[in-house]
């Protein structure tokens, strides 16, 4: 019996697929085996990490990774408050070009949540080492999210988009996109680059924490409470903070010891001077200054004051706290808290708080 040419042309396909598949396999298990070495580097960490061994996990990073962990105990702290102890994790992704190589997957914690991994790997001396890694929660990778969308949003300059990321309880502050544009390029806080921590603060809710550089390449800090509301994650507060320059620390200082010094010498008319506008409704006078003083017997003989590199809340504009602590001239001790306003000329006095121990 002859064979037709219908079931030889079959034989021929079957055969040109059964050639594919095993070319695909091929290439598959080549690339499997050509990325096992930062799977199985993948592996020990997360093997340590499930083990509770954070010696054994810190040992096999790179120095990269040391200097944002610098610690055994640091690396402990970070994976349990952030409740991302590993149990099962699987790699959707592996890539590797020359010694760097990269991992990416999903993952089981032990609080029974899912969630994502990346790794950044290094090759040094022949051994891969992890050089960077995140463990982020299903719950995280959702306010990770709203918080990326949010900055980049920012630093493209599309503040409508930005705006309609954020709730009530922002809008009533920032009413418009156009107000969240004049309060971002007034302040000179437009984002250009920044990384941070996600905490979880309830089901609904988590902190976002972390550091930014701005678009002038100043450096500040960032803050958000990221919030769930009828299915919806939106943000519920900002705050974008530049660092207090050496200028502006020279400037606060200076203004908060003058205050303080004419505090000390009763000279209450220089000490009223030092004062914005927004305090005269509680103070109207100089007199009025001294009353409050002696009347509470807190009249300064020491102190001791200081900025922090985060006192000026630039999302409220132009203000910093000093705080310390006092000797009253009564011999007793306790707290100093300044608050102070940039106006047109210069640092003053917005307000102040003298308390006993």
């Amino acid at each position: 019996m002859t064979s037709s040419p219908a079931r030889v042309l079959l034989f021929v396909i079957l055969g040109i697929v059964a050639v594919v598949g095993l070319f695909i396999a091929g290439i598959f298990g080549v690339a499997m085996f050509a990325t096992s070495g930062v799977a199985d580097a993948g592996d020990k960490f997360m093997n340590a990490l499930k083990s509770r061994d954070y010696t054994v996990a810190w040992s096999l990073c790179t120095e990269e990774v040391h200097s944002d962990i610098p610690t055994v105990k640091d690396l402990e702290t970070m994976i349990t408050q952030q409740q991302v102890e590993p149990v099962e994790w699987s790699y959707s992704s592996r890539n590797i070009e020359n010694n760097e190589g990269e991992l990416a997957g999903s993952v089981t914690f032990a609080n029974k949540t899912t969630g994502s991994l990346s790794f950044v790997l290094r090759k040094t001396e022949g051994t891969w080492k992890i050089r960077g890694f995140r463990l982020r929660s299903a719950f995280a990778t959702e306010v990770n999210r709203v918080a990326e969308s949010f900055l980049v949003a920012l630093k493209r300059s599309d503040y409508a988009a930005a705006w309609s990321l954020c709730d009530q309880a922002v809008h009533s502050d920032v009413p418009t996109p156009e107000a969240l544009s004049t309060m971002i390029r007034t302040l000179e806080v437009t984002p250009a680059t920044w990384s941070y921590d996600i905490t979880k603060s309830a089901d609904d809710a988590a902190g976002v924490q972390g550091n930014v550089m701005f678009a002038d390449s100043g450096n500040g800090e960032l803050r958000m409470v990221v919030k769930q509301e009828h299915g919806v994650w939106r943000i519920q507060m900002f705050r974008l903070e530049r660092e207090v320059s050496t200028q502006a620390s020279a400037e606060l200082d200076t203004v908060a010891n003058t205050f303080m010094g004419a505090l000390k010498k009763g000279d209450f008319a220089a000490a009223w001077n030092q004062c914005s506008p927004e305090t005269r409704p509680d103070i109207p006078t100089p007199d009025a200054l001294a009353a409050v003083i002696m009347k509470g017997d807190i009249q300064p003989a020491e102190w001791s004051l200081s900025g922090t590199s985060n006192s000026i809340n630039r999302s409220a504009g132009s203000q910093a706290v000093m705080v310390g602590e006092v000797t009253f001239q009564n011999g007793e001790k306790g707290s100093a808290n300044i608050i102070l306003q940039k106006e047109s000329g210069g640092w003053r006095v917005r307000g102040f708080h003298l308390s006993k121990l």
